[in-house]
């Protein structure tokens, strides 16, 4: 049972950007074999119930990655009657298409990045480090940005446990430059030979 007041999206939300739901379901089958019925259960739970495809989206998705060769029947071939039950397994150029798919989610439009949350976790283990780094960047810099505005509505209590909280975030952040610091005086610049020991 869904919480209450929580915003649920049964068809494509509207910030999404058309054909995501097949790359969505790509990327599951990428991980493990898959039918219709356990991707609407897992995209369900990924998105803590913010997000349920219907059948109706679900299957022509489906038709549509195996007829571009994305994806491939497990067994064999199946009648549009027992579809629903089988098991559809990622091919390498699927495989290959929605990791470049994924690693554009970092460079997403703003309307996009600012309903992330709950739906980067279908990209997550596709995303190159590099991208997975300008999308916690750019939820940071959100986030802090909303923070700002509630300051003045914070009672004394409040205020000192978001100072902690921010405190322990400027310690961390100051940790990380000091360590891109350090990489950056040893990587060599471009047309320099790398420093040898």
């Amino acid at each position: 049972m869904h919480d209450v007041g929580r915003r649920e999206w049964p068809l494509r939300p509207h910030f999404m950007p058309r054909g995501f739901l097949k790359y969505c379901v790509l990327g599951m089958i990428a991980k493990k074999p898959m039918h219709g019925y356990a991707i609407m259960e897992e995209l369900e739970q990924r998105t803590k119930g913010y997000w349920r495809p219907r059948p109706g989206s679900i299957y022509p998705a489906l038709n549509w990655l195996e007829k571009k060769g994305y994806t491939r029947l497990v067994g064999g071939s199946a009648t549009a009657l027992d579809r629903g039950r089988h098991l559809y397994e990622i091919t390498e150029e699927g495989r290959v298409v929605y990791s470049e798919y994924a690693d554009r989610v970092a460079d997403a439009p703003s309307a996009l990045t600012e309903h992330m949350g709950c739906f980067m976790r279908l990209f997550w283990d596709f995303l190159k480090p590099a991208s997975r780094v300008r999308c916690l960047l750019k939820g940071i810099k959100r986030g802090l940005e909303y923070l700002g505005k509630d300051v003045p509505l914070l009672d004394g209590d409040e205020l000192e446990r978001t100072c902690s909280g921010l405190l322990d975030i400027h310690r961390k952040l100051k940790d990380l430059e000091e360590e891109a610091d350090r990489v950056r005086s040893v990587k060599p610049k471009h047309g320099e030979r790398p420093r040898t020991g």
